[in-house]
């Protein structure tokens, strides 16, 4: 079979980042990319799904709302519309799998996971003025095995709670500094690979939402742990560590050490995947 006949599959879907060692797949270890092949190879009928791709690789912890995934099959049965269809209505069905809004649609053999995004828009939610005694057992709770019961409340683990006070004003402040297109080299955590840092972000929002302050980073794409080294900074300057206007110097030294701390995953959710073409506008047919 050629690659203009096999079943492509892009599949937008969500996630509960506390029930996962994150997203890529890793031997014995409860993953949302394992979650994603069972539930596809499971409609498919234990029929294995191919070149399982990811738009954006999420770290233990952060949680999704969408991401996208491309994957294939090549098995003779699928050339049968009535199967297609039974196969994108059985991927969708709500499962107690850790996976959520799932949604797939047959696509272009060409259209890649990794290709197919024009944008990514991830939130942090952190909040200041907290306990100390508070904060050090959130951070032990988070560092349970995933997938196990939390001794503190539930919403406390999507939160990074920090003890000073945060001013939202030197912050967005700050964050404007890193909008547009620079070497963000600083804001890179490792290991380092051979990918160029020049990035571009489209805008960086800091709102206070009184018991909370929520960032919201839009960008083309983003380096390795750069959206929570840029909130772990942002978090420095409202406090009162850096100054608003430090930032263009951070960005010009181009080494990691001269940028913020890397803020905790938990705080940490992938909101949306962008893209430019219509594949998921139309609703399947029941």
């Amino acid at each position: 079979m050629g690659k203009e006949e096999r079943v492509q599959l892009l599949v937008r879907f969500g996630y509960d980042g506390s029930r996962f060692y994150g997203l890529a797949p890793q031997p014995d270890l409860p993953t949302a990319a394992a979650a994603l092949r069972h539930r596809l190879e499971e409609a498919a009928g234990g029929l294995r799904a191919r070149g399982l791709a990811f738009s954006a690789r999420t770290d233990r912890g952060v949680h999704a709302e969408q991401n996208l995934a491309t994957c294939y099959f090549v098995e003779e049965v699928f050339q049968n519309e009535t199967v297609i269809e039974t196969l994108l209505q059985e991927v969708g069905l709500d499962r107690d799998d850790g996976l959520r809004d799932v949604e797939a649609r047959r696509v272009p053999w060409n259209v890649h996971a990794r290709a197919v995004g024009v944008g990514k828009h991830y939130r942090y939610r952190l909040a200041g003025d907290h306990n100390p005694e508070l904060i050090e057992r959130v951070a032990n709770a988070a560092r349970r095995k995933p997938g196990t019961p939390s001794p503190v409340d539930l919403h406390l683990l999507d939160v990074w709670q920090i003890h000073p006070s945060l001013d939202v004003a030197r912050m967005q402040r700050a964050a404007a500094h890193l909008v547009g297109t620079h070497d963000f080299s600083s804001f890179r955590g490792g290991p380092v690979d051979n990918r160029p840092p020049v990035r571009t972000v489209t805008d960086i929002f800091v709102t206070d939402f009184g018991d909370e302050v929520v960032v919201d980073v839009f960008g083309q794409g983003f380096l390795r742990k750069m959206v929570r080294i840029i909130v772990g900074t942002l978090a420095e300057v409202g406090i009162g560590m850096r100054h608003p206007d430090s930032l263009p110097r951070v960005l010009a030294y181009r080494n990691r050490r001269a940028a913020g701390i890397t803020a905790p995953a938990r705080g940490l959710t992938l909101m949306t995947v962008e893209i430019d073409e219509p594949w998921f506008d139309t609703p399947l047919e029941d």
